[in-house]
C-alpha cells in the first residue's frame, strides 16, 4: 500500500499535479470538482489527485483487508 502511495506522490510531483506544503502535506495542484446535484461522480481534473483522494478513503479498510490476509 505505502509503494502505491509513494509511486503517485512522485510522479503527481514530477507532473506537477501535487505539491507539499512545509509540514508534509501533500496538495493537489488543481481541484476535483463534482457534478452539481451528484456527489458520486467526480469529474477527473488531476488523476494522480482522483486516485490519491480514493487510496486515502479506501486506505483503512483496505489494511484491514490486506492485514486478514496474512
Amino acid at each position: 500500500m505505502e509503494e502505491t502511495f509513494q509511486h503517485i506522490l512522485n510522479k503527481g510531483l514530477e507532473n506537477k499535479l501535487l505539491k507539499l506544503d512545509g509540514n508534509g502535506e501533500i496538495l493537489g495542484t488543481e481541484k476535483l470538482l463534482y457534478r452539481d446535484g451528484d456527489m458520486r461522480n467526480l469529474r477527473k481534473k488531476n488523476e494522480f489527485l482522483y486516485h490519491a483522494n480514493q487510496l486515502t478513503y479506501h486506505k483503512p479498510e483496505l489494511d484491514k483487508i490486506f492485514l486478514s490476509l496474512t
